[in-house]
């Protein structure tokens, strides 16, 4: 990792390396930058769960070998999915080896999720109907802050197999992390 300059409220954001001849992306290559947290480009912050923090799996960043956990190797994946460009993703941009980094930029947690153009927060694990149902509440609820109308004209076009699936996904181990109520609020 390449020194932080605290000072200046710097932070590392990561991009996928994309071949400029073929415009493709090479598996697990990336670049990390510093850049002022003061005059970051638009970036989106990913939230997840670490699962093991056993770091089993590689990326490649900057050309070195950089372990990661198999939750994140999984995230940034899915990320290829995405149009995001530039992301922020605590177990890449934070040099885990480094306490006094670690601590400091810990305090910048709050600023680093309220600047980010997206927040992404990866649920690993869910079928699709699972995935729908959290997009059924998503457009209730909507739907019930655009009019005022009250929630339970809306909810009741949910099936018991949606609130079943509800209950599977708020049972995720991502809603218990002590940071899920900060993450959240901002």
């Amino acid at each position: 990792y390449t020194p932080l300059d605290l000072t200046n409220r710097e932070i590392r954001l990561v991009r996928r390396c994309v071949d400029r001849k073929t415009n493709t992306s090479p598996k697990d290559e990336y670049n990390i930058s510093v850049v002022s947290l003061d005059s970051a480009p638009a970036y989106t912050a990913l939230s997840y769960v670490w699962g093991s923090s056993e770091r089993s799996r590689e990326i490649k960043c900057n050309g070195k070998r950089l372990p990661t956990t198999d939750s994140l190797y999984r995230l940034l994946e899915r990320s290829r999915l995405s149009d995001a460009d530039w992301l922020w993703a605590d177990a890449v941009c934070i040099d885990q080896d480094n306490l006094l980094e670690r601590s400091s930029q810990v305090a910048f947690m709050e600023e680093i999720y309220s600047r980010a153009a997206r927040v992404a927060i990866y649920l690993d694990g869910f079928s699709d109907t699972e995935a729908n149902a959290m997009y059924e509440l998503c457009k209730y609820s909507f739907r019930y802050l655009q009019d005022g109308t009250k929630a339970d004209s809306y909810t009741r076009g949910i099936s018991m197999d949606q609130l079943q699936s509800l209950v599977k996904l708020f049972s995720h181990p991502w809603f218990s992390r002590s940071w899920v109520l900060q993450e959240l609020v901002i």
